[in-house]
């Protein structure tokens, strides 16, 4: 897949999401990414990282997180189009590198980074 595109990630989250959750597109970072891009799925309780192949044409690996156990939460804006989000689980540190915006996306990238910052920081 050329462009990531709104449609594209809510059909490959599709079967995972439930109706309460946001979605956003991620680069995981560090030793605990399975790949180098993921779909982030977030409501109150817990959250779902889907791993996608190199093309994001296809889901690799799927983890569930219950969010009452993340701790040590950093939330760190580096640049204006960017958000860094790092928290430790169960011994392992979890990275994601998440645009505020990509066109092609609408508006979910900046409802899911509003969700996080209100609701799980």
């Amino acid at each position: 897949m050329l462009f990531i595109t709104k449609k594209s990630l809510e059909s490959l989250a599709e079967s995972h999401r439930e109706p309460d959750m946001l979605l956003c597109y991620a680069t995981p970072q560090g030793f605990s990414a399975i790949t180098n891009r993921a779909i982030l799925l977030i409501n109150d309780n817990h959250m779902i990282v889907l791993f996608l192949n190199l093309f994001s044409t296809k889901i690799v690996h799927k983890l569930i997180f219950d969010l009452a156990e993340i701790q040590d939460q950093k939330y760190a804006t580096k640049d204006p189009l960017t958000v860094l989000w790092s928290f430790n689980l169960k011994r392992q540190t979890w990275k994601f590198r998440i645009p505020n915006k990509i066109l092609t996306l609408g508006s979910i990238q900046r409802e899911f980074l509003m969700f996080v910052k209100q609701n799980i920081l």
